[in-house]
């Protein structure tokens, strides 16, 4: 099998069939062993987003992704409607990792 990144970028393509789609492994800038692919950023504006809450979207990518993907630790969801967004430009970006299990 592939890396996760592609394996998270054509199960979310399937499923929801975006107009933007972005999939970014995050792992290198956390506390997790050189190579690993735990952490992900996931960009996604899909028409399925149309009137639902960020929080439901959210819960929506994730309930799919740890269902099908297994071995994702983390997930940084920015979830759009093509109402909404033109583009992902707008994402935040990902927070400094406090080093986790050092502490």
């Amino acid at each position: 099998m592939g890396s996760k990144t592609e394996a998270l970028r054509i199960l979310l393509a399937e499923h929801f069939n975006p107009k933007q789609l972005e999939v970014t492994c995050e792992s290198a800038g956390h506390n997790v062993p050189k190579g690993s692919e735990m952490h992900f950023f996931v960009g996604i504006v899909a028409d399925q987003f149309e009137g639902m809450s960020t929080i439901n979207r959210h819960r929506t990518v994730s309930k799919l992704v740890y269902a099908e993907i297994p071995g994702v630790h983390a997930l940084r969801i920015h979830a759009k409607a093509p109402s909404e967004a033109s583009d992902l430009s707008d994402a935040p970006p990902a927070p400094k990792c406090a080093g986790g299990s050092k502490h």
